[in-house]
């Protein structure tokens, strides 16, 4: 399994933590100590040694003395990710506090041309155990979360859906449970960030549509990508948009398919600059996009009046500017300068 550990924190100390957070924290600490612990092992079974041997893997645990490279032969590639968010406000808010939130996610592909010789499908599933406490719900009160990772406090499944590639993947249709921001109005630059106002996807298209899901939580939907060239390309999707899928007391499971509660339909075209595998040149992404959503929405300042469908667009760019001498082109190391900007269409709801 590929075992990986971020720790994005605010050193600053304040009073003493609630008894609650005590557990969680206590958690975390196991789980760095645990994944750190594996280094040397991976390292000893590449025959290198210390720390750099280990982060020259391309997974915290090595091969497993090819276990994992046997598997991925047979079709089957596994993956456990642990991410975490320790963060305190010393200053400000209602009341100074620390949270620990964190998001342990596995999953498995399964490349089904190798398991049953059908050529381009694959079927994906991920499941999650969400832990922590809600920093800026409890302690600070603002507008944007300032710990991303934080999802409540539950065990879910997550995304499980089947992918064919066609026509020498000039196409690419997924099917099943699926994550709206994994396909729309995404962007590799955001998830440098700790800030819920930017990472993964916009802030304001989620609060504008609320059926538009990010990991961990998914609904039913389809997605079509074509490519008509390596730098172009167009997706469609159409997804399930009953505001329910998002609630942390279903876990995941509650598979009701009832489209009569609203459709989130989405489109997006989109340009790859110096990405293909001869560029040489600086790399950057440029994306234009917008959402239909039928469900019914309330007015803000009356709630007893509500009306039918809502839409919004997008438009998202990042290029960069500046890469590090001596890397090859490919490399990522460097500065890349990113905007975006988003249109709702109704104020009123």
């Amino acid at each position: 399994m590929d075992v990986s550990f971020v720790a994005k924190q605010n050193w600053k100390i304040p009073r003493p933590v609630r008894a609650a957070n005590v557990k969680a924290i206590a958690l975390g600490a196991i789980c760095l100590g645990f994944f750190g612990a594996l280094g040397p092992f991976s390292a000893l079974a590449e025959e290198k040694s210390g720390l750099e041997a280990w982060l020259s893997q391309d997974t915290a645990t090595g091969d497993w003395g090819g276990a994992r490279s046997e598997l991925q032969k047979d079709g089957v590639t596994p993956a456990l990710n642990y991410t975490t968010d320790l963060m305190t406000n010393p200053v400000g808010g209602i009341e100074q506090s620390g949270a620990y939130a964190a998001g342990l996610t596995g999953s498995f592909d399964f490349d089904m041309d190798k398991i049953a010789s059908v050529p381009g499908m694959s079927i994906f599933i991920a499941g999650s155990w969400q832990q922590g406490r809600d920093l800026s719900g409890d302690d600070i009160g603002n507008i944007f979360a300032v710990a991303q990772h934080f999802n409540g406090a539950v065990w879910r499944l997550n995304q499980f859906y089947l992918q064919q590639s066609l026509f020498d993947d000039f196409a690419n249709l997924a099917v099943g449970r699926l994550a709206t921001g994994d396909d729309f109005a995404a962007s590799d630059s955001y998830g440098n960030y700790v800030s819920g106002a930017v990472n993964g996807n916009p802030t304001s298209i989620l609060v504008n549509a609320p059926s538009f899901t990010t990991p961990p939580f998914a609904q039913w939907g389809a997605r079509l990508t074509l490519n008509p060239t390596d730098a172009f390309y167009i997706s469609g999707g159409a997804y399930n948009a009953d505001p329910s899928v998002q609630d942390d007391k279903e876990h995941g499971v509650d598979f009701t398919f009832n489209p009569d509660e609203g459709v989130l339909a989405l489109g997006e075209i989109g340009y790859r600059l110096n990405q293909g595998k001869n560029d040489t040149g600086l790399p950057g992404t440029y994306s234009f996009g917008g959402y239909y959503d039928s469900s019914t929405y309330e007015f803000l300042d009356d709630p007893t009046r509500d009306k039918d469908g809502n839409y919004g667009l997008y438009v998202i760019g990042e290029q960069m500017v500046f890469r590090e001498s001596g890397k090859g082109a490919g490399s990522d190391e460097g500065l890349t300068a990113w905007a975006t900007f988003t249109v709702g269409s109704d104020e009123e709801i």
